[in-house]
């Protein structure tokens, strides 16, 4: 009888490891998620999953992103309101050179060209384009560094993110990430950058 149990118990354990396995492996879209915003930053929302490195993300399949050589940084936009944003929309651009310059042969433009204004983006000199929205920004919640704790009340710093082929126009590579950081906002969207730029290394 003893060994009937232990059987039927081992019989047991897989089926829950199984079954927990298939749901963790199945992906969230992020349409489906109650923080989904359309800003018209994106061409297309539908095919974006939610991903261990960054939060949100859609890579063009079959692409590697080291094969773009040069690749053009235009200037970010921002949907917040916050005042910090103008901060940031000014910073993480060339933060981008910065943390992308091993990668890329990379240049920062002042040319300000619409999200989904492609034929624009198709006429630049370079092999990609990057392009940034500032989707929100938040400040500090003591509140809620109080009452949930785990930096839940951190001011935080979230961006939309994309690269587009210029030969294509096509938007390979999209990223939604978010990062908290205890030393402010400015210091999240610094996480947020060396994240995203964590992510094209490991898919070069």
């Amino acid at each position: 009888m003893k060994r009937i149990f232990t059987l039927s118990s081992v019989v047991m354990l897989f089926f829950t490891l199984f079954i927990a396995s298939t749901v963790y492996a199945k992906k969230d879209l992020y349409i489906k998620d109650s923080d989904f915003v359309d800003t018209g930053f994106f061409s297309d929302y539908s095919g974006i999953l939610e991903n261990g490195d960054v939060d949100w993300v859609q890579l063009k399949d079959g692409v590697r992103l080291g094969q773009y050589k040069k690749v053009i940084i235009l200037p970010f936009s921002s949907s917040s309101s916050m005042a910090q944003s103008a901060s940031l929309k000014r910073e993480m651009p060339e933060m981008f050179v910065n943390t992308l310059s091993g990668i890329f042969q990379v240049e920062k433009s002042d040319q300000n060209i619409g999200p989904k204004d492609f034929e624009k983006i198709k006429s630049l000199p370079a092999d990609a384009v990057i392009m940034g929205n500032i989707l929100k920004i938040a400040e500090r919640d003591a509140a809620k560094n109080f009452w949930v704790g785990f930096g839940a009340g951190n001011p935080k710093a979230e961006l939309e993110f994309k690269i587009v082929d210029t030969k294509t126009g096509e938007e390979v590579l999209r990223i939604i990430h978010d990062e908290r950081s205890q030393s402010g906002v400015m210091d999240a969207g610094a996480d947020v950058v060396n994240s995203i730029a964590k992510y094209i290394k490991n898919h070069r």
